[in-house]
Order: C-alpha cells, then structure tokens, then sequence
C-alpha cells in the first residue's frame, strides 16, 4: 500500500493491486474567494489524475472540492459521506457528477481492493474545552467527514478536517485496532486572530502563538490515544495572496515541518513529513523519495514577487448600490433567523455589518450579555455573498472580512449562522 502526499489535503492511496483512490484535489490558486495559495507552491494540476478510480471528496469547502477546475470524467465514483442536508451532494449532481457512492457514518463499503469507512464529525467543536472565552456550540460542524481506508494488510485513517477528540480515538482503536498510517490536521485554518481589529498587532501574534502551541499540544494528546504506527500532519498548509497577504503573518498557522519538529519527541508514533508527489510505502515503512523543505525566507519571496499581486474575482465587479445593498442585507437577516429556527438554535452576540460607515444590524438576541459582532468586508464581496455567488465561509476563512468583537469571547454558532446570510 503506498501513499502519497500532493498538497494540504489533497493525496493519492495505491493498493495493492493498482488501485488509486484520489483525496480532495485543491492544485490552483485562488479558492476561499481568490486569497488561498498552494503553500508550499506546487506544480500538479487534476489532469494530473482523470485516470484514478476513485476520488474522496470529505466536504465542499473549496480547498477540498475545487469546483473551478474539477474536470474529472463524469463517470469517475466520488464517495461522500451520506448525512444530514448534505450539501456536497446537491452541489456535485448540479455540476453533472451522479456516479456517487454515499456512505452513511459509521458504516463500511467495498471498492475493489479496499474497504472503506465513513464518519461524520467526530465532535462539534474540536478546541472547546481549550479556549476559556469561548461559548459552547450548539449546532457543530455541518459538513466535515472522515475516511479510514483497509487493505487485508494495511489501514490509512484520513480524519481531514473532522478532528476528533481522545474519546473518539479511543473508539477508533478498540474497533479498528492500530491505525498504519493516520493523517491529521495540525492547523486550526480560521480567521482569528489575523482579522480580529479589536486586537493590537501584538495582541495577534500572541494569539497565533499560543493557539499554535494549542494545536499542536492537542495533536499530540489525540495521537497518544490513537497510537497509529505513523503519523502525517495533514490538511493544513496555506498561504494568503492577493491584497490580504498582510495578514500572512497574523495567521495561526505553521508548517508541517514545525509540527512534525514540536511533536516528534512526545509521542510514541513515527511522524513523517512529505513533499509534493512523495510516497510512503506502508509495507517497508519507508519515505520512497526525498522530501524539499520550502523555506520561510522563500515563502516570502513567493509572496512578495507573485503571490500578492494576485485578484480576487470580486475585485472585477462594479461598486453595488448602497442603498440596495442595505436593504438586501436586512432582507438576507430575516432569511439567516428564519433558518436558525429551522436548524434549532439560538445565538447570545449580537452582530451587525458595516456598510458605507453605517452600521446595519443582523441579528439580534433576546438577552443582556451584550456580546456584540461587528462585520465589515468591500461591498463587491458583500453583494457576491447575498446573491449566493460567493460563501460568507469561505470568504471568512479567505480572510476578507474583517471584525470587531466586544468583548473578545467566540460563540462558533454566531459564524455558522453568518453561512445563511443570503437572499
């Protein structure tokens, strides 16, 4: 059995007898609304893969579903996790793709050599219990999946972004026994604190440390209750280009190289790091090329002289109407508190947008917490998100919207809530 690796989540996993099954392709710049850059840069692109027999798609956020350049055959099987409203679904039969294969969580499926397992998201909010100003998630993670892969000899576990907790690999343990190869996620891709306002620059690098170092602390708990044979810090490395590669240096995010370094020593599991299109053979336990590293000082470079010249698709549009814009965003509220409703849950912040230096609010609770959210982003990007041509998630995640939290305590369900914000 030999893995893979290509980039951030994306990998190929060979069995043993030729079967390749292909991990959520992300090869061109430009997702999360045009800001997300390959980190480090690479040069393999989907052609690259319409021969594979498989493809894994875990959820539709753009760095794992790029529709802009899925051009697969149509009749390529996709396995997808079957659950809840499952948009990833609705979304690839839109796009022409029906030779899906849906596995509800839990459950296993065949295809030819390998076995194959699906899990929904394994906890609702992965750092929780490691951040003090934080309200409990009522709602969770939405969309997230999970695949462990089997041979007759050899397991890959690919939790992606679907962090689970120590009770969940605990449960993995005793009913899939030791885990070959597991690979997982080691960054947190969010946009606090780089787009945080109610921050000082040094209050924003104290926080990308300290939520760095929780990160990785959190790894290492969950691959000492795991205990995999090897392990892969997967499904985390990204860069800003475009106007917004300022705020590069406030993301609390590191490399997998500096993750593999921090957590090496405390853990009982090889961790391996690898670079574009190396292998690792299960069967010998062997790296089968030699990994590059992709230097700080070169990714400075990069940025500098390319990547943050680099436009965004809303950046080509005309400056909306205001007064419209105003008015639309008090209708997409209703329609944002009307899916809540539906959905069952309530949120304690306040929030509103800034508009044209106008404050408009959003969504206001029946409390006195006086917890409030202020929003501001340019009008381009705010009209693409009301017209459901941009994602506010995705946009969030690309950081180009930017906040002001009083006081500085998260509540998760506030931006999930912010996803339905759309006509």
């Amino acid at each position: 059995m030999i893995f893979q690796f290509i980039s951030n989540a994306s990998c190929v996993i060979e069995g043993n007898y030729g079967s390749r099954i292909l991990t959520d392709p992300w090869f061109n710049n430009g997702v999360m609304e045009g800001s997300w850059c390959n980190h480090p840069p690479i040069d393999t692109r989907a052609a690259d893969f319409h021969n594979v027999d498989l493809i894994y798609l875990s959820h539709l956020h753009p760095d794992h579903y790029d529709a802009r350049f899925f051009d697969f055959p149509k009749s390529t099987p996709i396995i997808i996790l079957d659950h809840g409203n499952n948009y990833l679904q609705k979304i690839l039969n839109k796009n022409g793709h029906s030779n899906l294969i849906l596995v509800k969580d839990g459950c296993s499926t065949t295809f030819n050599e390998f076995k194959i397992t699906m899990f929904a998201p394994f906890v609702k909010h992965a750092f929780e219990d490691f951040e003090k100003n934080q309200i409990a998630s009522d709602v969770g993670n939405l969309i997230d999946s999970a695949m462990l892969v089997q041979t007759n000899e050899f397991s890959i576990m690919n939790f992606n972004d679907n962090k689970p907790d120590t009770n969940a690999c605990n449960d993995l343990v005793k009913k899939y026994g030791q885990i070959d190869l597991a690979l997982l996620n080691y960054n947190a891709a969010n946009c606090y604190p780089a787009c945080f306002e109610n921050l000082s620059d040094k209050e924003k690098i104290n926080e990308k440390k300290r939520i760095v170092t929780r990160n990785y602390d959190y790894m290492i708990n969950l691959i000492n209750a795991l205990n995999p044979k090897t392990v892969f810090p997967f499904a985390g490395s990204y860069v800003l280009g475009g106007k917004e590669h300022i705020k590069n240096k406030y993301l609390a995010v590191d490399s997998a190289e500096e993750c593999k370094n921090y957590i090496a020593n405390h853990v009982k599991s090889s961790v391996i790091n690898l670079s574009e299109k190396n292998r690792f053979d299960l069967k010998s336990n062997t790296l089968l090329d030699k990994f590059i590293d992709f230097s700080e000082k070169q990714t400075e470079m990069l940025i500098e002289s390319e990547l943050k010249y680099l436009p965004y698709p809303y950046e080509g549009d005309r400056d909306p109407d205001l007064n419209l814009l105003i008015e639309d965003t008090k209708k997409a509220s209703t329609k944002m508190t009307n899916k809540m409703a539906k959905l069952g849950f309530k949120c304690k912040t306040k929030v509103s947008i800034l508009i044209n230096d106008k404050s408009i609010e959003v969504y206001n609770p029946s409390n006195d917490n006086k917890l409030t959210l202020e929003c501001s982003m340019d009008p381009r990007l705010l009209r693409r998100i009301l017209n459901r041509e941009a994602n506010w998630n995705n946009a969030e995640i690309g950081a180009h919207i930017n906040f002001r939290r009083t006081p500085n305590i998260n509540e998760p369900d506030v931006h999930t809530a912010l996803q339905f914000l759309h006509l």
